[in-house]
């Protein structure tokens, strides 16, 4: 079965958020219960979000006079990246422009 871009369209809700390594390693970087959102566009944009559950609030409403602890908790227990997407035969691909952790930038997912 081909899947095309315009199948992807919409709000997809997270199932399991799983790492798997090449030596049979599989890792849950916010365990089990993990939830998330895929959004796709139909101008060819993507936006992944995957949280802990059970996150605290900050101390602070806003996050930039937060301590850094709770902020170092804020971001491990977050991800998130935006970009475009196409499909290479079968398989979508994200090409990351925006993300909470820099080093994503400029990657493919």
């Amino acid at each position: 079965m081909s899947v095309s871009a315009d199948d992807l369209i919409g709000a997809w809700a997270l199932r399991d958020w799983r790492i798997e390594y090449e030596d049979g390693r599989v890792t849950r970087p916010f365990g089990a219960d993990a939830a998330g959102q895929l959004l796709y566009s139909a101008d060819g944009q993507v936006s992944a979000t995957v949280s802990a559950q059970g996150r605290q609030p900050l101390e602070q409403s806003n996050v930039r006079d937060a301590a850094d602890a709770d902020k170092a908790a804020a971001f491990e227990s977050y991800f998130h990246y935006a970009g475009r997407l196409h499909l290479e035969d079968d398989v979508v691909v994200h090409t990351v422009g925006l993300a909470l952790n820099p080093g994503f930038l400029d990657t493919q997912q």
